[in-house]
């Protein structure tokens, strides 16, 4: 079974949490690759569209960013200690979360270390 971990919790209203979870256990624990791969900003994250709503969910899978070389522009904290099996939630949130996640990952990225 894959294990999930909130990259960044904290950002995400109560409410979206709880519906995201919702998802999480449904679907997203056995069929994550039932879902967008994204590019650009966002490479490395894949996107998962809430059916009857306007929200997507963010997230990666360890072992295909760890297989792509993408583990630096996630930023995932504690990236070494997480499994391979795991399943990184990044956030939830309707269309223009796209746009909001590719600023606050380019501000982790150009952070000094």
């Amino acid at each position: 079974m894959r294990e999930f971990y909130h990259a960044h919790e904290d950002i995400m209203p109560k409410q979206i949490k709880i519906e995201m979870n919702e998802v999480v256990d449904r679907v997203l624990k056995y069929k994550p690759y039932k879902s967008e791969k994204l590019d650009y900003a966002l490479r490395g994250l894949r996107s998962y569209h809430i059916p009857n709503s306007e929200y997507r969910i963010i997230f990666a899978i360890c072992e295909e960013c760890r297989k792509d070389g993408n583990q630096s522009l996630n930023g995932c904290q504690d990236c070494d200690n997480i499994p391979s099996q795991s399943i990184i939630l990044f956030t939830c949130g309707p269309h223009f979360i796209y746009e909001w996640l590719g600023r606050k990952l380019s501000q982790v990225q150009q952070a000094p270390q």
